[in-house]
């Protein structure tokens, strides 16, 4: 945890540890307007884009951290996930940080992160939520420390998606970031995402998102033509 923030000093706690968290009482407040409003999260909502914008696409601290591992990154899958309970999950098995996971937290949750997991060789089941379910035991044994942090008034983690996490009794929203590489690699593996109708291509300027904005745009402007091809003039 930092109470100043540095982009290269979450880099090294991630390429050591595994993750970096951040206490953050105004990312708690916006997680309770969303949930108080009953506005979805998903990412082809504008709410739940407009959420992800702001604490991710948007937020320096997340970018930063991003940029300073010398790679392109790319927002390639947004999901929120069911509390876990005690369950033990990694998103990803094998590879490198070339696939870097950021967690949002709302006020609070008490997730637990289990230190340098990345890098241990852990026997894993595929579980029905499509993550690696990995026993406490074998974490243990791999000499992977739980670290229980309390984000009292929200707050995020950024992590390599190959640390195992207990996410305990709340959903953390995940935001799941992958180098082209990793993209072209496994397509099947990282779909497009799908973006509010609403939102137009030029108002994503900046962002690099694993999405169709170009077919977006183009079939925008086929409706366009169609509706001007229908009027009529008195």
């Amino acid at each position: 945890m930092a109470t100043t923030f540095s982009a290269d000093e979450a880099r090294a706690a991630i390429k050591e540890h595994g993750f970096f968290s951040i206490q953050d009482g105004e990312l708690g407040k916006r997680f309770l307007e969303m949930e108080s409003k009953k506005w979805s999260f998903s990412f082809k909502t504008v709410e739940g884009f407009n959420f992800c914008k702001a604490n991710v696409l948007k937020d320096t601290r997340v970018q930063d951290t991003l940029s300073a591992f010398k790679r392109p990154h790319i927002l390639a899958d947004y999901t929120r996930l069911a509390p876990s309970r005690g369950t033990i999950f990694q998103l990803r098995r094998g590879g490198n940080d070339d696939v870097l996971l950021v967690h949002l937290w709302g006020i609070g949750s008490s997730p637990i992160y289990y230190r340098k997991s990345q890098d241990a060789d852990l026997w894993r089941i595929l579980a029905t939520n499509n993550l690696w379910q990995v026993l406490g035991a074998e974490l243990k044994a791999a000499g992977c420390l739980g670290t229980p942090i309390n984000f009292k008034d929200g707050g995020l983690v950024i992590l390599d998606a190959r640390l195992a996490v207990d996410f305990g009794d709340t959903s953390p929203v995940v935001a799941a970031f992958a180098t082209p590489e990793v993209l072209k690699k496994r397509p099947m593996d990282w779909p497009l995402l799908s973006i509010p109708n609403s939102l137009k291509p030029s108002e994503l300027a900046g962002m690099n998102i694993h999405a169709a904005l170009e077919e977006k745009e183009s079939a925008r402007e086929g409706r366009a033509e169609e509706a001007s091809d229908g009027e009529c003039s008195v």
